[in-house]
């Protein structure tokens, strides 16, 4: 049992370091601990039938953890960084979901083949950049003329 808690604890260290690479630290509270106990859990259990469904609850509460969202900030939304992340040449669309969850908008991030760590890396940057200027405001940026505030024109 200690060597299997030894070896699960070395890669649910590397999974909550490379967490922590991508997320600031001071918001992501516990997350990337969680997930790391949450991956540990499941090798301490011992009968098969036990594992198997420690497995099972593991996966559903990390999969609720990862894909939470932070939460909403009062001074700026996904179509503010949309369109700072365009003034730095990516285009990242942003988009309201259809009837049943317009209260709902996402980023939409396409990755072609062959993209670069480099540029993947750049593109981090630039996100992190934008989202820490949007999130130094004191107060919500102006609204946009409607015909500013337009997506992409295709």
């Amino acid at each position: 049992m200690l060597r299997t808690l030894a070896l699960s604890g070395v890669a649910a260290l590397v999974i909550a370091v490379d967490w922590l690479r991508f997320e600031d630290p001071r918001s992501g509270g516990g997350r990337p601990f969680a997930l790391a106990a949450l991956a540990i859990v499941p090798a301490l259990v011992r009968p098969w039938w036990a594992r198997l469904c420690a497995v099972c609850a593991a996966a559903f509460f990390a999969l609720c953890i990862a894909f939470s969202v932070a939460p909403v900030s009062k001074n700026y939304n996904v179509f503010d960084v949309s369109a700072r992340l365009r003034e730095q040449g990516w285009l990242v669309p942003a988009y309201t979901f259809p009837e049943n969850r317009q209260d709902l908008a996402v980023l939409r991030v396409v990755v072609r083949a062959g993209m670069s760590h480099d540029m993947a890396d750049l593109f981090l940057e630039g996100l992190r950049k934008q989202t820490g200027w949007l999130e130094s405001l004191s107060g919500p940026l102006p609204q946009r003329p409607p015909e500013d505030a337009a997506a992409f024109k295709h």
